[in-house]
Protein backbone atom coordinates (compact mmCIF):
# COMPACT_ATOMS: atom_id res chain seq x y z
CA UNK A 1 0.00 0.00 0.00
CA UNK A 2 2.82 2.37 0.76
CA UNK A 3 4.64 1.88 -2.46
CA UNK A 4 0.81 2.87 -4.42
CA UNK A 5 0.48 5.80 -2.11
CA UNK A 6 4.28 6.57 -3.15
CA UNK A 7 4.07 6.17 -7.14
CA UNK A 8 0.83 7.97 -6.80
CA UNK A 9 2.04 10.83 -5.73
CA UNK A 10 5.16 10.89 -8.11
CA UNK A 11 2.38 10.71 -10.98
CA UNK A 12 0.98 14.20 -9.29
CA UNK A 13 4.04 16.05 -8.99
CA UNK A 14 5.21 14.72 -12.13
CA UNK A 15 2.19 16.15 -13.83
CA UNK A 16 1.92 19.59 -12.27
CA UNK A 17 5.82 19.72 -13.05
CA UNK A 18 4.96 19.22 -17.07
CA UNK A 19 1.99 21.94 -16.60
CA UNK A 20 4.52 24.39 -14.52
CA UNK A 21 6.74 24.78 -17.22
CA UNK A 22 4.23 25.04 -19.85
CA UNK A 23 3.60 28.95 -18.20
CA UNK A 24 5.73 32.12 -19.00
CA UNK A 25 9.06 32.43 -17.07
CA UNK A 26 9.89 35.66 -15.38
CA UNK A 27 13.61 36.57 -14.29
CA UNK A 28 13.88 38.89 -11.15
CA UNK A 29 10.80 41.22 -12.03
CA UNK A 30 12.51 41.59 -16.20
CA UNK A 31 10.56 40.22 -18.96
CA UNK A 32 11.80 37.10 -20.40
CA UNK A 33 10.92 36.62 -24.24
CA UNK A 34 8.58 33.99 -24.52
CA UNK A 35 5.93 33.34 -26.45
CA UNK A 36 3.31 34.64 -26.00
CA UNK A 37 3.74 37.60 -24.45
CA UNK A 38 0.84 38.82 -21.93
CA UNK A 39 -0.26 41.79 -20.58
CA UNK A 40 -2.91 42.39 -17.33
CA UNK A 41 -4.99 45.92 -17.72
CA UNK A 42 -5.82 46.34 -14.23
CA UNK A 43 -6.05 48.09 -10.93
CA UNK A 44 -4.88 48.88 -8.37
CA UNK A 45 -2.39 50.07 -8.40
CA UNK A 46 -3.12 53.56 -9.27
CA UNK A 47 -2.62 52.85 -12.94
CA UNK A 48 -6.37 53.96 -14.02
CA UNK A 49 -8.24 57.21 -13.97
CA UNK A 50 -11.61 55.83 -11.98
CA UNK A 51 -10.49 52.85 -10.12
CA UNK A 52 -13.45 50.91 -10.90
CA UNK A 53 -12.11 47.46 -11.10
CA UNK A 54 -12.16 47.02 -15.01
CA UNK A 55 -10.04 44.21 -16.23
CA UNK A 56 -8.86 42.52 -19.39
CA UNK A 57 -6.20 40.22 -20.67
CA UNK A 58 -4.54 40.99 -23.40
CA UNK A 59 -1.99 38.68 -25.40
CA UNK A 60 0.92 39.28 -28.25
CA UNK A 61 2.20 36.76 -30.34
CA UNK A 62 4.68 37.83 -33.68
CA UNK A 63 4.79 35.36 -37.01
CA UNK A 64 7.46 35.95 -39.77
CA UNK A 65 6.08 35.90 -43.39
CA UNK A 66 9.15 35.01 -45.23
CA UNK A 67 8.04 32.66 -47.42
CA UNK A 68 5.90 32.81 -50.78
CA UNK A 69 3.48 35.29 -49.54
CA UNK A 70 7.09 37.57 -48.32
CA UNK A 71 9.93 36.75 -50.60
CA UNK A 72 11.43 39.94 -49.17
CA UNK A 73 11.29 38.70 -45.60
CA UNK A 74 10.18 42.43 -44.93
CA UNK A 75 7.07 41.85 -42.80
CA UNK A 76 5.72 40.37 -39.46
CA UNK A 77 2.06 39.19 -38.76
CA UNK A 78 1.06 40.58 -35.07
CA UNK A 79 -1.85 39.17 -33.97
CA UNK A 80 -3.49 40.56 -30.68
CA UNK A 81 -6.11 38.64 -28.39
CA UNK A 82 -7.98 40.68 -25.83
CA UNK A 83 -10.22 38.56 -23.20
CA UNK A 84 -12.24 41.14 -21.47
CA UNK A 85 -12.29 39.55 -17.81
CA UNK A 86 -14.68 41.95 -16.68
CA UNK A 87 -18.21 40.72 -15.40
CA UNK A 88 -20.77 40.40 -18.20
CA UNK A 89 -23.74 43.13 -17.74
CA UNK A 90 -21.77 44.89 -14.92
CA UNK A 91 -17.97 45.69 -16.31
CA UNK A 92 -17.45 48.46 -19.59
CA UNK A 93 -16.23 47.94 -22.91
CA UNK A 94 -12.45 47.88 -23.88
CA UNK A 95 -13.17 50.51 -26.94
CA UNK A 96 -9.39 51.65 -27.46
CA UNK A 97 -5.58 49.89 -27.12
CA UNK A 98 -2.49 52.35 -26.86
CA UNK A 99 0.76 50.61 -26.72
CA UNK A 100 4.36 51.22 -27.13
CA UNK A 101 6.04 49.82 -30.23
CA UNK A 102 10.17 48.80 -31.08
CA UNK A 103 9.50 52.22 -33.50
CA UNK A 104 13.42 51.95 -34.86
CA UNK A 105 13.06 48.83 -36.72
CA UNK A 106 9.39 49.52 -38.15
CA UNK A 107 8.71 51.22 -41.26
CA UNK A 108 4.60 50.33 -41.93
CA UNK A 109 1.71 49.14 -39.45
CA UNK A 110 -1.54 48.04 -41.77
CA UNK A 111 -4.65 46.64 -39.38
CA UNK A 112 -5.45 43.58 -41.59
CA UNK A 113 -8.54 41.78 -40.03
CA UNK A 114 -10.07 41.13 -36.78
CA UNK A 115 -12.19 38.14 -35.44
CA UNK A 116 -15.30 38.30 -34.70
CA UNK A 117 -15.96 41.10 -37.38
CA UNK A 118 -16.56 43.14 -38.82
CA UNK A 119 -13.66 45.23 -39.16
CA UNK A 120 -15.12 48.05 -40.07
CA UNK A 121 -16.05 48.93 -36.66
CA UNK A 122 -12.84 49.01 -35.51
CA UNK A 123 -9.47 51.30 -36.65
CA UNK A 124 -5.78 51.59 -36.32
CA UNK A 125 -3.44 54.31 -36.24
CA UNK A 126 0.47 54.29 -36.00
CA UNK A 127 2.83 57.21 -35.49
CA UNK A 128 5.75 57.24 -32.72
CA UNK A 129 4.98 59.17 -30.23
CA UNK A 130 1.91 60.59 -31.74
CA UNK A 131 -0.97 58.65 -30.17
CA UNK A 132 -2.44 59.96 -27.43
CA UNK A 133 -4.69 58.61 -24.31
CA UNK A 134 -4.81 61.30 -21.59
CA UNK A 135 -3.66 61.42 -18.97
CA UNK A 136 -1.01 58.95 -19.69
CA UNK A 137 0.84 60.40 -22.44
CA UNK A 138 2.30 59.56 -25.43
CA UNK A 139 2.02 56.39 -27.62
CA UNK A 140 2.92 54.98 -30.79
CA UNK A 141 -0.66 53.01 -31.43
CA UNK A 142 -3.99 53.32 -31.01
CA UNK A 143 -6.43 50.49 -32.27
CA UNK A 144 -10.08 52.20 -31.32
CA UNK A 145 -13.70 50.78 -32.00
CA UNK A 146 -16.21 52.94 -34.17
CA UNK A 147 -19.11 52.52 -35.93
CA UNK A 148 -19.31 50.79 -39.27
CA UNK A 149 -20.56 53.92 -41.36
CA UNK A 150 -17.78 56.04 -39.70
CA UNK A 151 -14.46 56.88 -41.35
CA UNK A 152 -11.66 58.41 -39.29
CA UNK A 153 -9.24 61.06 -40.55
CA UNK A 154 -5.47 59.81 -40.07
CA UNK A 155 -5.19 61.96 -37.24
CA UNK A 156 -8.44 60.56 -35.25
CA UNK A 157 -6.89 57.30 -35.29
CA UNK A 158 -4.01 58.71 -32.95
CA UNK A 159 -6.64 59.85 -30.63
CA UNK A 160 -7.06 56.51 -27.96
CA UNK A 161 -8.98 58.48 -25.67
CA UNK A 162 -11.90 58.31 -28.16
CA UNK A 163 -13.55 55.34 -29.45
CA UNK A 164 -17.02 54.04 -30.01
CA UNK A 165 -18.83 53.14 -26.66
CA UNK A 166 -19.44 49.45 -27.97
CA UNK A 167 -15.88 47.85 -28.13
CA UNK A 168 -14.97 44.22 -26.20
CA UNK A 169 -17.61 43.74 -23.86
CA UNK A 170 -17.02 42.04 -20.41
CA UNK A 171 -16.98 38.46 -21.09
CA UNK A 172 -16.41 38.10 -24.62
CA UNK A 173 -12.86 38.16 -26.55
CA UNK A 174 -11.54 39.44 -29.83
CA UNK A 175 -8.48 38.54 -31.85
CA UNK A 176 -6.93 41.67 -33.97
CA UNK A 177 -4.33 40.81 -36.97
CA UNK A 178 -2.01 43.95 -37.98
CA UNK A 179 0.98 43.90 -40.92
CA UNK A 180 4.20 45.12 -39.35
CA UNK A 181 6.46 45.99 -41.88
CA UNK A 182 10.44 45.54 -40.49
CA UNK A 183 12.60 48.29 -41.08
CA UNK A 184 16.20 46.27 -40.59
CA UNK A 185 18.64 46.69 -43.71
CA UNK A 186 18.63 42.56 -44.00
CA UNK A 187 15.08 41.90 -43.14
CA UNK A 188 13.14 40.11 -40.26
CA UNK A 189 15.40 37.30 -40.41
CA UNK A 190 18.62 40.04 -39.63
CA UNK A 191 17.07 41.28 -36.03
CA UNK A 192 18.41 40.02 -33.05
CA UNK A 193 17.91 39.98 -29.37
CA UNK A 194 18.88 39.11 -26.01
CA UNK A 195 16.35 38.86 -22.98
CA UNK A 196 16.94 38.90 -19.13
CA UNK A 197 17.76 35.22 -19.09
CA UNK A 198 20.76 35.99 -21.35
CA UNK A 199 19.35 33.73 -24.21
CA UNK A 200 19.84 35.20 -27.45
CA UNK A 201 16.88 35.55 -30.31
CA UNK A 202 16.52 35.99 -33.74
CA UNK A 203 13.79 37.24 -36.61
CA UNK A 204 10.42 36.83 -34.98
CA UNK A 205 11.32 36.16 -31.75
CA UNK A 206 14.12 39.19 -31.53
CA UNK A 207 11.05 41.12 -32.58
CA UNK A 208 8.63 39.97 -29.93
CA UNK A 209 12.04 40.61 -27.31
CA UNK A 210 11.88 44.09 -28.97
CA UNK A 211 8.71 44.93 -28.55
CA UNK A 212 8.22 43.34 -25.22
CA UNK A 213 11.24 45.99 -24.30
CA UNK A 214 9.38 48.84 -25.81
CA UNK A 215 6.74 48.16 -23.60
CA UNK A 216 8.79 47.16 -20.60
CA UNK A 217 10.42 50.57 -20.28
CA UNK A 218 7.74 53.21 -21.74
CA UNK A 219 8.08 56.57 -20.75
CA UNK A 220 4.58 57.70 -19.93
CA UNK A 221 3.03 58.77 -16.83
CA UNK A 222 2.43 55.13 -16.09
CA UNK A 223 5.46 53.59 -16.74
CA UNK A 224 3.15 51.19 -18.76
CA UNK A 225 3.72 50.71 -22.39
CA UNK A 226 -0.52 48.48 -22.92
CA UNK A 227 -3.19 50.70 -21.74
CA UNK A 228 -7.11 51.02 -22.57
CA UNK A 229 -10.05 53.02 -22.13
CA UNK A 230 -12.88 50.87 -20.93
CA UNK A 231 -16.94 52.72 -21.64
CA UNK A 232 -19.89 51.64 -20.91
CA UNK A 233 -19.50 50.65 -17.13
CA UNK A 234 -23.31 49.94 -16.28
CA UNK A 235 -23.22 50.08 -12.74
CA UNK A 236 -21.91 53.52 -12.94
CA UNK A 237 -24.43 55.17 -15.21
CA UNK A 238 -22.32 54.36 -18.27
CA UNK A 239 -18.94 55.52 -16.77
CA UNK A 240 -15.85 55.46 -18.32
CA UNK A 241 -12.27 54.16 -17.18
CA UNK A 242 -8.58 54.51 -18.50
CA UNK A 243 -6.81 51.60 -17.14
CA UNK A 244 -2.66 50.93 -17.78
CA UNK A 245 -1.74 47.00 -17.88
CA UNK A 246 1.49 45.10 -16.26
CA UNK A 247 3.19 41.65 -17.64
CA UNK A 248 1.30 38.67 -16.39
CA UNK A 249 2.05 34.55 -16.96
CA UNK A 250 0.39 33.86 -20.35
CA UNK A 251 -2.91 31.88 -20.38
CA UNK A 252 -1.43 27.98 -20.74
CA UNK A 253 -2.35 26.32 -24.34
CA UNK A 254 -4.91 24.37 -24.40
CA UNK A 255 -2.14 21.30 -24.76
CA UNK A 256 -0.81 22.03 -21.45
CA UNK A 257 -4.73 21.76 -19.95
CA UNK A 258 -4.62 17.91 -19.99
CA UNK A 259 -1.10 18.05 -17.78
CA UNK A 260 -3.00 20.08 -14.92
CA UNK A 261 -5.66 17.71 -15.30
CA UNK A 262 -2.96 14.85 -15.19
CA UNK A 263 -1.21 16.33 -12.40
CA UNK A 264 -4.38 17.18 -10.28
CA UNK A 265 -5.89 13.87 -10.40
CA UNK A 266 -3.13 12.36 -9.50
CA UNK A 267 -3.17 14.73 -6.28
CA UNK A 268 -6.72 13.52 -5.95
CA UNK A 269 -5.97 10.18 -6.28
CA UNK A 270 -3.32 10.56 -3.94
CA UNK A 271 -4.90 11.65 -1.16
CA UNK A 272 -7.55 10.08 -1.22
CA UNK A 273 -5.45 6.75 -1.08
CA UNK A 274 -3.73 8.46 1.87
CA UNK A 275 -7.12 8.96 3.99
CA UNK A 276 -7.51 5.22 3.37
CA UNK A 277 -4.17 4.25 4.40
CA UNK A 278 -4.57 6.29 7.66
CA UNK A 279 -8.28 4.54 8.07
CA UNK A 280 -6.97 1.13 8.21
Amino acid sequence: MLRKLSLAWMAALFGLSLAYTADTAKADGAIVNVDPLAWELACPPAACTENLGQTTYIEFRFTDLSDVVDPGDTFLNMKVLIINTGIAGQDGDLATLAMEMPTDYISSVAFTSVNPGPQSEWAAGYSPEAVSLTPFGAFDMCLQSKKSQQTLSDDAKLKCESGNEVGVAAGESATFNFLIGVSSPGGVSDLSYIDANGDEFFAEDAFRGLFAEAVATADNAQGSGVCGHFQRITDTNDGSDKVCGTPVDAIPEPSALPLWLIGMMGVVGAAAKRRNVVSK
